[in-house]
This record gives C-alpha cells, sequence and structure tokens, in this order.
C-alpha cells in the first residue's frame, strides 16, 4: 500500500509509458477491494475510505498522463498532498486492524460482520462464540507448563472456574453507558447476557490454504496425485478448526511423504488430535459427560434426528420421564460447542416430538467421546461399538468368551454384510443402535439374551430399503419399550405377533410397509402390546392408511404421522382410542377424513 504514495509524488516525472503500466497495474487493487467490499457491506466496510482516495489518485494519474497547463500545476500539487496525508492516516489507524482482519484467513468475513455487529447502537453487549479455542484467559497469569498433563489439569481447572462463575460474572459488567460496549469470547453461550455470534469453522480453500501454510515447506519430488489425496484426508479430518489444522500443520512442517501417509493411517487405527478438545469435556458436568461419551455410538458425519438421542437417554439415564430435560442435555452440549443442533426450520417443540432437530458432532469431537470410552477395558466399558466390514468381525470379539458388561452397544455393518452373526453375550445391554448398509437384514439371535434392552434402533444407510427379518428374537425380551426404524421394510403384523408386553414408544421413518391387507388375525392388540403409548411416522411416502391395528391399541396417547404424502384417511374405528392427548398430522398433502378430526 506504501507504494501508491511514491506514486502520487513522483508521477510528473514518470514518461507516458511508465504511468500507463501504473495505471493498470497498480489501479485494479481499488476495484478488487470495491469488488470484495460488496459481497459484504459496502457501506459499512472498513476500506472504503481507502478505495475513495484511490479513485482520486487515479484521476490524477490520468489527469498528468494527458498533459498538465501551467494552471493546473498548483491544483494538482494540492490534490496530491492530500491524497498522500489521507494515505498517512489511514496507514496510522485503520492499517493496522485491517492488517489483522485480512492476515487471519477465513476471518475476513466473520471480522467484518462482528464490527458490524459492534456499531450497532442497539447492542451494548455481544457474545462471540466458537469451539474451544482457550490458550490463556484475561485476569490470569501467562501458564507455563513441564508437561501435557499438566496442562490439561491447568485448563480443567480454569474452565471449571469458568463455567461456574462466568455468567454472574459477565452480569457485573451489565451496564449501559454511551459508546461503551462489551465483547466476550467464550466457548459457552451466555444469553442472558446478550446475543451470540457463532463462529464458523473454515470453508475449505480456506482451510487448505491455513494447513499448507503452517505445513510448509511442502514434500518434495513427490506424485502430485498422491499428496494431493492426503491432503484432503488431512483436511477431512481437520473439519475447519482452526486449532486442529494448527497442530496438525505444525507438526507436518517440513516433514516428508512418509510422514504425512503415517499421520493420516493414524487415524484409520483410532488415533486422534485430543489436546484441544480435552480440557472442554474435563469442565463437564458428570452427566453431561456420559451423554457426550454416548455419541461416539453412532456413525462418522451421521446427522441423527434429537429425537433417537432423546429417546437413548431418557431410558439410559431415567432421571425423568420428560424428554424436555434431556433435549436440554443437547442444548447444553450445543452450548458449550461439543456438538451442533441444526434446526430443520420446524416450530413444534412440543414434549416428546423433537424431530425438529438435526445433531451433527465433528469427527475429532466424535473421536474423543470414543476414545473416552476405551480408557476402560472391554469386558468393563459402558459403551462398545463395533463395526465389521464384509463379515469379519474385529478379532478381539471373534475368540471372546466372557460376557460384555456395556450399556450400549453399536453394531455398523457394511452393504457386504450377509448377516452371518457371530455369538455374543451381552447380559446388560440396555440400549442397541444397529446401523446396516446392506438389503437384506436379518436381526442377530444374540439380541434374545439381552433381558435389559430398552431400546433398539435400526438404521439402514444403504441406498435401498432393507428388508428386516428374524423378529422372534425380539418375543423373548420383557423390558423393551423403544424400536425405531429408519429406512427399512416392515410387514405390518410382524409387531403384534411378537407380544411385547413393555413396548411404550415404536418410530417408523423413511420405511415402507408394501402391501396392506385388512384382514384381521387371530392376535388381541390390547394384549399383545399393552404398554404401547406412542407411535410416530414420518416419511413413509407409500403408507396410504394408517395401520389398522392402531385402532385397536387402547392404551395409545400419543399418535404422530408427518410428512406421509400418500395417506389419505385413519381406520374408521380410530375413535375407539380413549386415552389419545396428542394426533399430530402434518405435511400430508391429501385431506384426511374421519370424524375423530372434527371432535
Amino acid at each position: 500500500m506504501f507504494s501508491f504514495l511514491f506514486v502520487f509524488c513522483s508521477v510528473k516525472r514518470k514518461k507516458k509509458s511508465r504511468n500507463e503500466r501504473l495505471v493498470w497495474e497498480r489501479f485494479p487493487l481499488s476495484e478488487e477491494i470495491e469488488s470484495f467490499q460488496g459481497k459484504l457491506d459496502f457501506a459499512y466496510g472498513d476500506l472504503k475510505e481507502l478505495v475513495d482516495t484511490l479513485f482520486r489518485a487515479r484521476e490524477v494519474v490520468n489527469t498528468c498522463m494527458e498533459g498538465v497547463s501551467w494552471f493546473q500545476k498548483p491544483i494538482l500539487t494540492r490534490e496530491i498532498q492530500r491524497i498522500v496525508n489521507d494515505m498517512l492516516k489511514f496507514s496510522r489507524t485503520e492499517l493496522p486492524w485491517t492488517m489483522v482482519v485480512y492476515d487471519l484467513l477465513g476471518f475476513d468475513y466473520p471480522l467484518m460482520e462482528l464490527k458490524k455487529k459492534l456499531r450497532d447502537d442497539s447492542v451494548g453487549c455481544l457474545v462471540v462464540c466458537a469451539p474451544p479455542a482457550l490458550l490463556l484467559h484475561n485476569g490470569f497469569k501467562d501458564l507455563t507448563f513441564t508437561n501435557d498433563s499438566q496442562a490439561a489439569n491447568c485448563l480443567r481447572k480454569l474452565l471449571e472456574e469458568l463455567k461456574g462463575n462466568g455468567e454472574s460474572l459477565l452480569k457485573t459488567f451489565q451496564i449501559n453507558l454511551q459508546d461503551y460496549k462489551i465483547l466476550v469470547t467464550s466457548q459457552f453461550e451466555f444469553p442472558s447476557f446478550g446475543p451470540t455470534y457463532h463462529l464458523k469453522p473454515l470453508e475449505h480453500q480456506d482451510a487448505k490454504n491455513l494447513l499448507i501454510q503452517l505445513a510448509s515447506p511442502l514434500p518434495h519430488h513427490t506424485n502430485p496425485y498422491e499428496f494431493k489425496d492426503l491432503l484432503q484426508k488431512t483436511l477431512k479430518r481437520c473439519n475447519g478448526l482452526p486449532l486442529v489444522i494448527e497442530v496438525v500443520g505444525v507438526s507436518l512442517k517440513g516433514r516428508g511423504l512418509h510422514l504425512w501417509k503415517d499421520q493420516v493411517e493414524s487415524w484409520s487405527e483410532g488415533k486422534t488430535i485430543l489436546e484441544r478438545p480435552q480440557p472442554s469435556f474435563n469442565a463437564l458436568e458428570p452427566h453431561l459427560k456420559e451423554c457426550f461419551m454416548d455419541m461416539g455410538s453412532f456413525l462418522e458425519d451421521q446427522k441423527i434426528r434429537a429425537s433417537v438421542i432423546i429417546d437413548l437417554w431418557v431410558e439410559l439415564y431415567g432421571t425423568s420421564s420428560s424428554s424436555i430435560v434431556y433435549m436440554k442435555y443437547l442444548n447444553d452440549l450445543a452450548s458449550q460447542n461439543l456438538l451442533k443442533l441444526i434446526p430443520l426450520g420446524r416450530s413444534e417443540q412440543e414434549d416428546g416430538f423433537y424431530n425438529g432437530h438435526l445433531v451433527t458432532q465433528h469427527d475429532v469431537l466424535r473421536e474423543l467421546a470414543i476414545h473416552q470410552s476405551r480408557l476402560e477395558s472391554v469386558l468393563e466399558t459402558k459403551r462398545l461399538k463395533l463395526e465389521i466390514i464384509k463379515n469379519k468381525f474385529p478379532e478381539l470379539y471373534s475368540n471372546l468368551r466372557q460376557p460384555i458388561n456395556a450399556r450400549l452397544l453399536s453394531i455398523a455393518t457394511d452393504n457386504l454384510f450377509s448377516s452371518s452373526w457371530i455369538e455374543m453375550d451381552c447380559p446388560n445391554v440396555e440400549a442397541l443402535i444397529l446401523n446396516l448398509s446392506s438389503s437384506d437384514y436379518a436381526l442377530p439371535s444374540f439380541i434374545a439374551g439381552m433381558k435389559k434392552l430398552k431400546v433398539l434402533t435400526i438404521a439402514n444407510h444403504g441406498v435401498s430399503l432393507a428388508k428386516i427379518t428374524n423378529f422372534s428374537c425380539l418375543s423373548s425380551l420383557p423390558n423393551l419399550k423403544r424400536i425405531r426404524f429408519e429406512k427399512a421394510s416392515v410387514t405390518l403384523l410382524d409387531l403384534p405377533q411378537l407380544r411385547l408386553g413393555s413396548l411404550e414408544k415404536i418410530s417408523f421413518v423413511m420405511c415402507s410397509f408394501g402391501e396392506v391387507f385388512y384382514d384381521r388375525v387371530d392376535v388381541d392388540i390390547s394384549k399383545a402390546l399393552p404398554s404401547l403409548q406412542e407411535i410416530e411416522i414420518d416419511y413413509c411416502y407409500d403408507l396410504d392408511e394408517v395401520l389398522y391395528w392402531i385402532s385397536q391399541v387402547v392404551s395409545l396417547k400419543k399418535l404422530s404421522v408427518t410428512n406421509c404424502y400418500k395417506l389419505s384417511r385413519l381406520p374408521n374405528d380410530i375413535d375407539n382410542l380413549s386415552k389419545l392427548e396428542v394426533l399430530r398430522l402434518l405435511e400430508l398433502r391429501e385431506p384426511i377424513s374421519n370424524s375423530i378430526l372434527s371432535d
């Protein structure tokens, strides 16, 4: 930028060809700045004054190129001096801030947006919230550590102190003074203090630039395609988190290609970058630690309905029968940036219906949850996660002859799995998550031995619907309360015939029921499903009529049918449900006809 000062002062001494080169090579910068500012909010742009000055300078240069008469010289001299003074003023006042803004990769737009919000007269207090990035807290001494363990302990104590006293401390500063604003940066939200501005992870290109900058010099004399593949895998693991990128980039700085390979391979073996988020986990309250570790039971990059997690926690922890409590747990973890809640645009948030939110989690945080669970031995761990490739079970479990103590068991299989199960003894499992990808899937027979099982989630992540078989293994489970099917082909008569006496809730999401037969079977539904209180049906496209036996579930209190576009009528005798408290019929293209709707 300072090169412009020389151009302005010496323009009269340059030849026309030199002037032309200066105009066309130098001044396009002003157009680039103007274009960039237009994407933000040019009226609030920090560079508007600079752009105006550059345009004035261009006019002077153009005038000089065309020839200057004797009476124009003093006018142009004064204008050049004003331009020089304006540039000096900018360099002394705005330039330091601007350089900070544009030297931080990926934070140019967020910082300009933040400054815009601070200029808003209606905002007196603003909280900037982002994933854990705590290195030093204002008011505390600059800490030095002799080892990683000591650093983790000190940061944990600091986070615990801030978590407990942060809100009350902020309230002491919540005063209204003219030209006085408070900006708080924290991994926690403080809604009672002021609005929150969330910093998002870096975009792919910014993350790539930052990683390359930190890891340079990059490996030489390597296959460019191989290095590009390693770079992409590394970026995927970093998930746009600047501190994770910093850890990885510094560790790979100037290293050879073989060390890049070793780093990527170590992730596939379960090794993770846990130094940064570990203190945040340590600062959690005990019940939130348990909930956070449960998140490691879901698939990588999985978008999970909030209701799936809440059903899990209701049965595992049972401190309250109200799902509102467990939705609060999700919000608590989200407010500390340990997971992310994504609203789907639905406004309803009544107790028991939380399909309006998706839950996601960065891979680094998910791996932290898995790592914490693995600190316990296989036989004693509360959570066990199995991944089966083709039909090959992990060797440790193939030869296991002792019972597994886990309360939460998660099993993931790929599209080549042929349901060739080994025998497993899991007498203490209370929640079972089956993630599958094949079109035919037989439930494992060892489920029959899970006498404490309360929650069963069967989620298909394959391309086509999965036909589920071997339901008979569920018939001997005295405590099974919740079953959830996702993207499955289910026969309507299977469940009533199982006679699940404790079943309280069943969910069908993106399921197909095939041809519906309305011939009554010799099953007394009120006795086969005596405890069923809630049925949830969502995105079941081929459903044109609600399951006929639902009208015989006299214990039913909640019936939710949403996004079933072919549904046109309810069973004629649905008004037999005298205990029904909630009937939700949303996003149905066909009009529903039934007398109960007019009651």
